[in-house]
């Protein structure tokens, strides 16, 4: 496998958790999976923080992805989208 293809591989994958996580952290209300859920969340949160800071000052071209994952997981773990 090259390393480029790993690497954007592992990108996706980091991401796709970020927002998994963001997503459980809004749905769980039990104890136990709850704080499976905000452990997951926030240790996911400074990684794609990281991310997104290296990718603006290292110019590669997917940083706005990686903002607006940051983005979509602070939206979806604060606005309560119930009635």
């Amino acid at each position: 496998m090259d390393h480029t293809i790993a690497l954007e591989v592992t990108w996706v994958a980091i991401h796709l958790f970020g927002l998994l996580a963001a997503w459980m952290v809004r749905k769980e209300n039990a104890g136990s999976r709850q704080t499976l859920a905000q452990s997951g969340f926030f240790a996911s949160l400074p990684i794609i923080a990281m991310i997104t800071i290296l990718g603006q000052v290292y110019c590669l071209d997917l940083w706005p992805l990686s903002a607006g994952t940051l983005g979509a997981m602070i939206v979806t773990a604060v606005v309560d989208f119930g009635p």
